[in-house]
């Protein structure tokens, strides 16, 4: 049966639930202080010896900048990574994402030797900057398919690492970066400042569609919104971010889907603000917030820290202070100045529960960057050669074995694709994949297109490191479908982390029985599957597949921020995610979309005597048919209940918002 009889729970559907109680808070991290160095190939732009910036903070960088841009932007250029030695750029315009033939392009990264010291600084009162009304950004990413502004969904794999932007002083019009990225794209350890507090924006991302994307360890100091986020899709996943001294609010989100994990503020002014343009905030649900692990401290008591005017919030584990509370909704101050766990809305149950989410324990994942260059191996240094049409498979595996008696730890690819024919072996010392988005491919139609006996690109197996990375290395594509390959599998209790990678195949990922700890950020792919001894960590986790996209066979999962395409059934069923044999799966936050009509019978979400809590969001247009008739299908003890769209909060017109699902068992 349901937790409360189910028309109580359908009135009761605009009413918060809110537990009491102490749990400790966990402290967002500042941005990483280390340096990183990079060998001299061709995917790594170093601006000041190819492009002759000075970085000195008295010449103008300008225009080098820019026509590094030009020069490396765009898929066909390779994916390049514009490297910043230590230094402070001096810049007097917009570092815009176009191309040569002034197209907007995407596919770029800029990477800076360290955060605190490789600097892009906007002039004192530069011209264009002071007009708040008509604001104008330091960076400006994009992405192709012809929106006039640059925006829209395919703005793919555009990055920023390392990187401190100042706005310098005199620059009350200035947004500190306009960003835009779809499906991949990330900042981490970058901070975002104000020379003199003044300015419109530090993080902008209000072009449409902005996301999915990840925010991680991001520091913005000054500007009337630290954040400004704008749109219905497709959602941002934000982690360790801290805000200082905003005159407006911290964060402003307007219709997006933010999940957030580790936020610290001090500001007199609110911390977020759900806003809205024109409809009453009874009416308009299109946005949502989670927030988990917060201090928000130094706030004025005629604020509140977070304001939801329109939408919907969950928040757990938050604590103030100097605000009058933790939060108004929609109008109605909610009383106390911390917060355990609170839901804007009634939480759902089919089953009795404990009417909460699961709380599963949290983890960063691990960071290994080594600046000794004699321990990198280039793969074609054994003779693997790029985009030749050869065959890779033995240079590369020669180059992964080379670390056994070596000690080398770092394997890394030239700009390119490399084709194989077996899947390769990643085993001895290599504890970093550096990819530099080059991507493995099929060699030809054999190994790789059995459907019923998959085979993976690459697998983990027994090594000495207790820890492999693995960033920016694709899979898939080449010769054949596919249709037998695996992006990446787990055959190892060593702990992985996989970071900005596109994995295809028909399966992105598998764990095997007996794999160790999975870390997975910044992820586009197909279908996920863990097993029962897997403890799963994902932050920004985006399958795209006309089939099933995750399965959880008994592990323990936790996603913060996740979004899905494509939900009909041309390979099978578009279960979003399936979790069964014990497993316990916590979704914090995330955008279903599905893009053509989805058949009655399929559930978005399965649970079969396991546990879930899950928070989300479907975007849906055109008619109900595009959005899940069963939402979520649940079976304990051999009874089957469903929760179906109409037993939903809706969303917009055709579309839902699930505030708090709980399936956890008491």
């Amino acid at each position: 049966m349901l937790k409360k009889p189910f028309k109580l729970l359908l009135c009761l559907g605009l009413i918060p639930t809110i537990f009491n109680g102490t749990i400790p808070v966990l402290a967002a991290t500042q941005p990483v202080s280390l340096d990183k160095k990079f060998p001299n190939i061709s995917n790594i732009v170093n601006i000041k010896t190819a492009y002759g910036a000075k970085g000195d903070g008295i010449t103008d960088d300008t225009q080098a900048i820019l026509q590094a841009i030009r020069d490396n932007l765009g898929y066909k250029s390779g994916k390049k990574v514009i490297y910043f030695p230590k230094g402070t750029y001096l810049v007097s315009d917009t570092l815009v994402w176009k191309n040569n033939s002034g197209n907007w392009e995407n596919f770029l990264a800029f990477q800076g030797e360290n955060p605190n010291t490789s600097i892009i600084k906007l002039k004192d009162k530069a011209t264009g900057y002071q007009d708040p009304q008509n604001p104008k950004a330091v960076i400006y990413t994009a992405g192709i398919g012809g929106f006039p502004n640059g925006g829209g969904g395919r703005s793919h794999r555009n990055y920023i690492f390392d990187l401190t932007v100042d706005t310098g002083k005199g620059n009350a019009g200035a947004v500190g970066i306009d960003y835009h990225a779809n499906n991949l794209g990330a900042l981490r350890n970058v901070t975002i400042r104000s020379g003199d507090g003044s300015g419109t924006v530090g993080l902008s991302m209000s072009r449409g569609w902005p996301g999915p994307c990840l925010i991680k360890n991001v520091k913005i100091v000054g500007f009337n919104l630290g954040i400004d986020t704008v749109s219905p899709e497709y959602s941002i996943t934000l982690e360790n971010i801290t805000l200082e001294n905003q005159k407006v609010a911290g964060i402003r989100n307007m219709w997006n889907i933010l999940s957030i994990h580790g936020l610290t503020s001090n500001n007199r002014v609110p911390v977020i603000k759900h806003e809205n343009t024109t409809q009453a905030y009874s009416r308009d649900t299109r946005n949502l917030t989670v927030l988990i692990d917060a201090k928000l401290n130094g706030g004025s008591p005629e604020n509140v820290a977070i304001d939801n005017y329109a939408g919907n919030v969950y928040l757990r584990n938050v604590k103030t202070t100097g605000y009058q509370a933790v939060v108004k909704n929609r109008g109605q101050i909610i009383p106390g100045t911390s917060i355990t766990e609170y839901v804007s809305a009634q939480a759902l149950s089919l089953f009795n529960s404990t009417g909460r989410s699961l709380k599963l324990p949290i983890e960063e994942a691990p960071v290994f960057h080594d600046n000794n260059l004699e321990n990198w191996v280039n793969v074609a240094d054994f003779g693997a050669t790029p985009s030749d049409g050869s065959n890779d498979t033995t240079a590369i595996q020669k180059a992964i074995d080379s670390s056994i008696n070596s000690g080398k730890t770092t394997l890394y690819f030239p700009t390119g694709y490399y084709r194989i024919n077996k899947t390769l072996i990643l085993r001895g010392n290599i504890k970093k994949i550096l990819g530099l988005y080059a991507r493995l491919e099929s060699y030809d139609n054999v190994f790789f297109s059995n459907s019923q006996a998959p085979q993976p690109f690459l697998r983990i197996g027994n090594g000495n490191p207790d820890t492999v990375i693995i960033n920016g290395l694709d899979t898939g594509g080449g010769i054949g479908d596919n249709a037998g390959a695996i992006g990446i599998e787990q055959a190892t209790r060593r702990t992985l982390v996989l970071e900005d990678l596109r994995l295809g195949g028909s399966r992105s990922y598998r764990g095997i029985s007996g794999a160790g700890k999975l870390f997975l950020e910044d992820i586009w792919g197909s279908k996920f599957e863990f097993s029962s001894t897997q403890k799963v960590w994902a932050r920004q986790l985006n399958p795209e597949i006309n089939d099933w996209k995750i399965r959880n066979n008994g592990a323990k999962l936790w996603i913060l921020g996740l979004k899905t395409e494509n939900n009909t059934t041309s390979l099978g069923s578009p279960t979003v995610i399936e979790t069964r044999n014990g497993g316990s799966t916590e979704l914090l936050g995330g955008l279903i979309y599905p893009t053509k009509d989805v058949p009655n019978s399929a559930p978005a979400f399965i649970n079969q005597n396991s546990n879930v809590s899950l928070i989300y969001a479907v975007s849906a247009f055109q008619s109900f048919t595009r959005n899940h008739n069963i939402h979520i299908q649940e079976t304990k003890q051999g009874n089957t209940k469903s929760l179906l769209r109409t037993n939903v909060l809706g969303r917009d017109v055709y579309g839902s918002v699930m505030p708090l699902y709980s399936g956890v068992t008491p």
